[in-house]
């Protein structure tokens, strides 16, 4: 169990069972040794202009559609892709990801450092401005896209992402959001382990531990338990604006742990004989809570 920043403690986590998955899609690489290509862009009368102020420094490598320059990984092998090899690529509203690539670049990741440098200085709205067609060549421009297999050469294996959940919440309780998620306990710490799940719902010491503690309240106790097991999660609040008058998002994020075991709620339906396994998903954990409200607490 684990408490995040502003609540969280992360209980009864779900057991993952991650499908298999091809992972012959593109993976994106900044293109290591490259100059990088500033573009400018202006409004006229017409579409924006995207202009290429100078071209790629010598040395640049290039996508080798043979199959040669890969490279080799621990447990994958990474080979030079084309752009046309994505399915849908050419479809795609890739200006509507400017924003996150903007923001992921004011921190930049090891090897990201010269396409952010550009990044920032396109602005966080270049994206909505050129539109998505200039974003795809300025993309097309500075990454590079990997085909990626096992050592063995198989496409199929697994591969996992973080998600983080936007739900729906206010800072006040009312008719509709009434389950809480709470401040890490002030005595945190000072016992192990820490009181129960059960403990803090139930027990007059548990309760009192979480007193006057609580952040946000979401209107499903799924939901609480959803940003619990995931340890973050954004929560869009009902009853508190932005400066744009727009509902106002705040993040969540781990804070601490309560030492107690770790157990899974879809082991736990899976023994109870809710679903199969091989079914376990948080689709299948709701479509339970709906048929059974009453047990949600267990």
């Amino acid at each position: 169990m684990s408490f995040c920043p502003f609540p969280n403690w992360r209980v009864d986590v779900m057991a993952r069972s991650p499908s298999r998955v091809l992972i012959t899609g593109l993976i994106v690489g900044s293109l290591s040794g490259c100059g990088m290509l500033p573009w400018v862009h202006t409004k006229g009368s017409g579409a924006p202009i995207v202009t290429v102020v100078h071209p790629p420094a010598p040395g640049t490598v290039q996508p080798q559609p043979d199959g040669s320059g890969g490279l080799l990984r621990p447990k994958a092998h990474w080979m030079p892709a084309q752009w046309s090899d994505l399915p849908g690529w050419n479809n795609d509203n890739v200006g509507d990801w400017w924003p996150a690539l903007w923001k992921s670049c004011q921190k930049p990741a090891s090897g990201w450092t010269n396409v952010c440098t550009e990044v920032k200085k396109l602005g966080n709205n270049w994206g909505e401005q050129v539109g998505d067609s200039f974003v795809r060549q300025w993309v097309q421009s500075q990454l590079q896209p990997w085909r990626v297999t096992t050592l063995e050469g198989n496409n199929t294996g697994l591969m996992t992402g973080y998600f983080e959940p936007l739900l729906e919440g206010r800072r006040q309780a009312d008719a509709r959001f009434q389950y809480p998620l709470h401040r890490a306990p002030a005595d945190l710490g000072q016992r192990k382990p820490y009181f129960s799940r059960a403990e803090l719902e139930t027990s007059p010491d548990g309760k009192a531990a979480l007193a006057g503690r609580e952040v946000v309240y979401l209107a499903d106790p799924l939901d609480v338990l959803l940003i619990q097991v995931q340890g973050s999660g954004r929560i869009r609040l009902q009853d508190e604006l932005n400066a744009q008058g727009q509902p106002r998002i705040v993040r969540l994020a781990f804070a601490g742990h309560n030492d107690q075991p770790y157990q899974s709620v879809a082991r736990w339906l899976v023994d109870q004989g809710a679903f199969p396994l091989e079914q376990a998903s948080w689709p299948a954990i709701r479509n339970w809570a709906q048929a059974n409200p009453a047990r949600i607490p267990e």
